[in-house]
């Protein structure tokens, strides 16, 4: 679990971190401020940002084009490598130009950048199944491609992974960041809700109907309007009469009594008049 000193300071760094400034504003959904000129993560946010595909292309041709050996010191950047990909998903360009990056890095034998690397080639391939240790890092770019949707198994695996009490210490700043604002996207994904309309009710209940048991069914039956509880029961009698005859019996019971049934009462009445 983040802890809010620890999150207010992991922000105050990265915004004191010109290469990581902006792109924080663009994980946390913020205004992008121009990038220098020499900004090349800056104007890499700043093109996705505003969705500029040709600004994007340029700085993409740029690094793909690059021969790249595993001593190649930018090929370790995790936050580059992160743009890259999310680049590549958002302007339709073919990840295979960066399998190559992707490879290289894999000589890398910190344990975090290991982890990183197999996750960027799991979204490179678009594979985005929210399972494994660095699983954050998914959801966030789930849900700058508009595409994060998180339900119960999904929002569980993510919160496993983020609540490792060791994360946050062997994480680098950028992937911090990431783990952070998935910490968010879950919060949100999984606050409570409250319907104020007849449609916002139906809909709630439609989409809780897969767990509905037999208990709620009657505690939401307690809680009607009366008017409505008994329209409810009528009609529930009346599709039960229907399947059974039970309805029937009710309607026996209630129901006055028929003509042939009034007059078998008043024959024995005058029978026993003229006796006397």
């Amino acid at each position: 679990m983040v802890s809010l000193s620890e999150r207010e300071r992991v922000v105050h760094e990265a915004l004191g971190d010109p290469s990581l400034a902006n792109v924080y504003r663009l994980i946390f959904d913020q205004p992008i401020e121009t990038p220098t000129e020499g900004d090349k993560l800056g104007q890499m946010v700043s093109a996705i940002s505003s969705s500029r595909k040709r600004e994007f292309e340029r700085l993409w041709d740029d690094f793909t084009s690059r021969v790249v050996t595993p001593e190649t010191d930018w090929i370790h950047n995790d936050c580059l490598m992160f743009l890259l990909v999310l680049g590549s998903k958002n302007f339709n360009l073919s990840s295979g130009s960066i399998d190559a990056v992707l490879i290289a890095r894999e000589s890398n034998t910190n344990p975090a950048a290991r982890k990183s690397n197999h996750v960027f080639r799991s979204l490179a391939r678009q594979e985005y199944s929210l399972e494994g240790e660095y699983a954050f890092v998914k959801a966030v770019y789930l849900d700058l491609t508009g595409q994060l949707s998180l339900n119960r198994a999904s929002s569980m695996a993510l919160f496993d992974a983020l609540t490792d009490p060791n994360l946050l210490s062997e994480l680098p700043p950028f992937l911090r960041l990431l783990a952070i604002r998935a910490f968010d996207l879950l919060l949100t994904a999984n606050a409570p809700t409250r319907e104020n309309t007849y449609a916002e009710i139906v809909e709630a209940i439609r989409r809780l109907s897969p767990q509905w048991t037999l208990k709620e069914t009657l505690n939401l039956v307690r809680v009607l309007p009366l008017k409505l509880s008994i329209t409810l029961f009528l009609v529930f009698i009346t599709a039960l009469s229907s399947a059974t005859g039970v309805g029937y019996w009710f309607k026996g019971q209630f129901a006055e009594p028929n003509s042939n049934t009034k007059i078998q009462q008043r024959v024995p009445s005058k029978l026993d008049s003229s006796s006397e």
